[in-house]
């Protein structure tokens, strides 16, 4: 065999087997773990789908940016309400979604967004899911009394927004809730 082949193979095998330096740590140092950091810091999404949650800007979107012929038999009742860990409606708050379709069907150009939102309580990817699943069942009730698809936009907002601040059942059974904005388009 030549001798030079043989040298060359022991050099790239000696060169493969060498420790690349930046990462060895001395006996006795503090250690860190960086994949635990860097969960802390992050937001938890597991459960959760790409894309299914988003976020905007309300500035300036609000219903009390309608007309008052728009605002004209718009009902009392902008909110509906849920019990604790739940998205059904019992039926005084299916009613309201109803009187929404209603508004909705007297009035063709308006669109709503739906916000869902839920109390304090419970890790943020979990309120975050918890507010979706809320306005996608009003979306779904909107939709079943007659109310386009294309006319609704689902939004989940989970604790970050309450309307009441405060950490009592007064409190929690307020922010358990899904807000209806309407707008034009």
């Amino acid at each position: 065999m030549n001798a030079g082949l043989v040298l060359g193979f022991v050099v790239a095998l000696l060169a493969g087997c060498a420790t690349k330096g930046g990462n060895v740590t001395k006996p006795g140092a503090p250690v860190t773990d960086q994949n635990t950091a860097a969960t802390q810091s992050g937001v938890q999404t597991s459960g959760m789908q790409p894309g299914s949650v988003a976020s905007v800007d309300l500035t300036g979107q609000q219903a009390g940016g309608l007309s008052a012929a728009d605002q004209s038999g718009m009902p009392q009742e902008m909110r509906v309400h849920f019990a604790l860990d739940s998205d059904t409606l019992d039926e005084s708050n299916q009613a309201i979604v109803r009187a929404h379709a209603s508004y909705m069907a007297a009035n063709p150009a308006l669109r709503v967004r739906l916000e869902g939102n839920t109390d304090e309580r419970g890790t943020r990817s979990y309120n975050l899911a918890l507010g979706e699943r809320r306005a996608l069942g009003v979306r779904n009730l909107l939709m079943a009394n007659g109310v386009a698809a294309d006319r609704i936009e689902v939004i989940s907002f989970g604790a970050e927004k309450p309307l009441v601040n405060g950490h009592d059942e007064m409190a929690w059974a307020e922010n358990r809730r899904v807000d209806f904005i309407y707008a034009r388009p």
